[in-house]
């Protein structure tokens, strides 16, 4: 699943789809109801003239939805295969559908970070950052993070000529799980580097949620083909 042309024609056709995904420009499938979990950022600003600040809402970071695909023993990479009590166990290609939002005015996301923590946590045996992103287009850079137990996620950076928007984001890792498991539970959360612009001259702030991490609970049988 390293992405090169010879080696994704040999999969599954099942998977080749799976990891396809929309292409640039299709619409996402809607989320049936809500989002499954949203982080709404903010910034700290000190009052005019006072000795007290306000948070101000700067950006967000929205969980579409979460979609996986049970991948078969031919289908895993050889680390995999070689696991031990593997019989008993199944590995699922997990899909997190990220959206951006937008901004206010002369502002733009510097750095955007999204943080994912399984109950329980489960081992992650390959992270993929950006699966909107053809490769043989540049774009910000993207980054994973493994946390061990603590969890799992990405980093977003705007480049030179390649500025972080609001946008929508489709990011990949390959899970192991107890074959009785039935759901996958967590907590999402994120925070984000916004760059502003005020008078010609460009600052950094820290823009983050003022409350704890938003859980979200997503059934296997429904987002599993």
């Amino acid at each position: 699943m390293s992405g090169s042309a010879n080696e994704t024609a040999r999969l599954a056709p099942g998977l080749r789809a799976f990891l396809a995904g929309p292409r640039e420009g299709e619409p996402w499938p809607e989320p049936a109801g809500e989002y499954l979990a949203s982080r709404q950022l903010f910034v700290e600003e000190q009052l005019l003239g006072q000795p007290t600040s306000r948070f101000v809402s700067e950006g967000g970071v929205r969980l579409n939805r979460v979609t996986c695909y049970w991948l078969s023993p031919d289908d895993l990479p050889a680390i995999a295969r070689r696991r031990p009590g593997r019989s008993r166990l199944r590995f699922a290609l997990v899909k997190f559908w990220l959206m951006f939002d937008e901004l206010p005015p002369n502002r733009q996301y510097a750095v955007v970070r999204i943080r994912i923590s399984l109950k329980p946590p489960a081992p992650v045996l390959m992270l993929r950052p950006d699966l909107s992103t053809p490769s043989t287009q540049t774009g910000p850079a993207a980054t994973a993070v493994d946390l061990g137990a603590d969890g799992f996620g990405w980093t977003f950076e705007a480049q030179e000529g390649s500025p972080l928007l609001a946008r929508r984001q489709i990011a990949l890792v390959l899970l192991e799980l107890p074959e009785e498991v039935t759901e996958l539970a967590g907590l999402f959360d994120a925070e984000a580097l916004v760059s502003r612009r005020l008078l010609g001259t460009f600052t950094l702030r820290r823009s983050a949620p003022i409350d704890s991490a938003a859980p979200f609970l997503v059934s296997l049988a429904d987002s599993c083909p």
